[in-house]
């Protein structure tokens, strides 16, 4: 039996790039829990790679989210004496980078669920 509902692909899209997104934001808050932390390396997202692979993939949709493959650790040096690589003013901007993205593709979802919503009242 054919599902009810069935999104199109820009659900679909937008779907994938929130679980890349959530990801990220956790691994950049995660990387200021540890900014004091000796030793810590920053890990972030490849969100480039991810959604590359999960546009690739769109028609298996066994691929539901960011694995530790798409999880990148900065081995880089450090300036700190402790061995920690965070930046902190760095991982501030990323945070709010990953919010306005992911509110962009939350507004996006709205208004194709209003289209949609629109078009099953009027019919």
């Amino acid at each position: 039996m054919a599902p009810v509902f069935n999104p199109d692909l820009s659900v679909e899209i937008a779907s994938r790039s929130l679980r890349g997104l959530w990801t990220d934001q956790k691994l950049t808050s995660a990387n200021m829990a540890n900014a004091d932390t000796p030793g810590y390396k920053t890990r972030q997202l490849d969100f480039d790679s991810y959604m590359d692979d999960a546009l690739a993939s769109l028609p298996d949709h066994r691929k539901v989210g960011p694995t530790k493959d798409y999880i990148r650790t900065d081995s880089s040096g450090s300036l700190r004496v402790d061995g920690s690589n965070v930046d902190l003013e760095e991982q501030t901007v990323r945070m709010m980078q990953n919010s306005l993205r992911y509110q962009a593709v939350l507004s996006q979802l709205g208004r194709k669920f209003d289209l949609l919503n629109s078009v099953v009242r009027d019919s």
